[in-house]
């Protein structure tokens, strides 16, 4: 089992905490102090529920970190679904067709990404799983004609559509089976 070095610093200091309770405890009975044993055993008591509630705070501390770890690993993966390579694992070379997708022209607009492929044929695919799923304003890009996506790609998105419409689109993709779709801006070019 790996400890990091948070978890053996809070190891570290509830014990440094028990082991100073103890040595005054001790320190004062060996000293004939006027304290009752009563007294004594409240203050260690006291100092005991203090060093659980420490090691409370620190172990929901952990567990806050470990949600904030997850949370960037998932929006990390998910802003980087136009970066991955192409199928087969090599680096995609730019898309070539006739067709340019079906984008509008001049148009700087929001959308959400269903699906970044290395074929029109696989983008188109999604787009008409999508409409099939209850989503509107479904089509494809080609990612090379727009310089705010990665060039190389086959985009399947579905809307063109403000900021704030992009992110409730994006909910409505997940729950339409498209748990990676993923709001992004398209530039006109």
């Amino acid at each position: 089992m790996v400890v990091s070095w948070r978890e053996r610093r809070a190891r570290t200091r509830t014990v440094a905490v028990l082991l100073l309770t103890t040595a005054s405890v001790l320190g004062v009975t060996a000293c004939g102090s006027d304290d009752s044993a009563a007294d004594i055993e409240s203050r260690i008591a006291r100092e005991r529920a203090d060093a659980a509630q420490q090691a409370r705070q620190q172990e929901r501390v952990k567990e806050l970190e470990r949600e904030v770890e997850r949370l960037k690993k998932r929006t990390t993966s998910t802003k980087t679904v136009v970066e991955r390579a192409a199928p087969g694992g090599s680096s995609p070379s730019p898309a070539s067709s006739s067709q340019s997708g079906s984008w509008p022209a001049n148009t700087s607009a929001w959308t959400v990404v269903l699906v970044s492929a290395g074929s029109q044929e696989e983008a188109q695919a999604t787009a008409s799983k999508a409409g099939a799923n209850g989503l509107t304003e479904v089509g494809t890009l080609l990612s090379s004609e727009h310089s705010s996506l990665r060039a190389g790609y086959w985009v399947a998105y579905s809307g063109v559509l403000s900021r704030s419409a992009a992110a409730e689109r994006q909910t409505q993709a997940r729950a339409a089976g498209f748990p990676q779709a993923y709001a992004r801006y398209v530039s006109s070019r």
